[in-house]
């Protein structure tokens, strides 16, 4: 991508923009139990984040409760009848019950894969900044991937909305408005670069590339992708 690429976004309605909070983590394997804690403190985060988040249903619209032994019996059940040694892990899919597409949101996740080509993963697909307006002020959205790093542990993280994607060409995981890196995933020297913040964490950091959404820019991506070398295993994210 070129350091000369105009500024994103340009004609794009955030308001109404779809945008997702996901992230990978390689080559963990664990079982149900400790797939449904990571999922149970998931799933109990959001609920406190934003009203939009607080409900909970099955891919046959039954509610889902959020104590421990409700979730463990969700990600029980996620496991493929034809995978009976849990290669694959469990597949959990919910959506919060809203039919109007600004408010609906939607949680997919694997975890406990036994196959070191099956990655825990991790996505929600948030309410529309129109509809749930809070959720995208700064510091909300930083507490969403505190607890997801913390629920997850994972490898990377973001925040993003579908139009940086397709305008950064998709082919980073730096393309986001934030972004959290785990030290084994890449190195950096020196000072961020400028229009990005590095906020530290236990292991690894929390990049901010502008106070709001409005400010986002592909020259600032661009100059983080500058500052950053990823590790052999992850040059896919770069």
């Amino acid at each position: 991508m070129s350091a000369t690429r105009s500024r994103w976004p340009q004609g794009v309605e955030l308001s109404t923009d779809t945008w997702t909070l996901d992230g990978v983590r390689r080559g963990r394997t664990e079982d149900p139990a400790s797939c449904a804690d990571r999922l149970g403190r998931f799933l109990r985060g959001l609920a406190a984040t934003d009203p939009t988040l607080s409900r909970w249903y099955d891919e046959d619209d039954e509610p889902v409760a959020l104590d421990p032994a409700a979730v463990h019996a969700l990600v029980q059940h996620g496991r493929q009848d034809d995978d009976p040694h849990g290669r694959f892990g469990s597949i959990v899919l919910l959506h919060n019950g809203q039919d109007d597409e600004r408010s609906s949101a939607v949680v997919e996740v694997v975890c406990g894969a036994g196959s070191e080509y099956v990655p825990d993963t991790f996505a929600v697909t948030l309410p529309q900044p129109g509809a749930a307006p809070e959720l995208y002020q700064r510091d909300r959205m930083l507490g969403l991937l505190d607890l997801a790093v913390g629920a997850w542990q994972p490898h990377w993280c973001r925040a993003r909305p579908q139009s940086l994607g397709s305008a950064a060409g998709d082919v980073t995981a730096l393309a986001s408005w934030l972004v959290y890196l785990d030290r084994a995933v890449y190195t950096r020297a020196g000072e961020p670069p400028a229009g990005v913040e590095a906020l530290g964490r236990e292991h690894g950091e929390l990049f901010v590339l502008a106070d709001t959404p409005q400010q986002l820019s592909l020259r600032t991506i661009d100059a983080l992708r500058a500052a950053v070398t990823f590790t052999p295993d992850w040059t896919d994210l770069a």
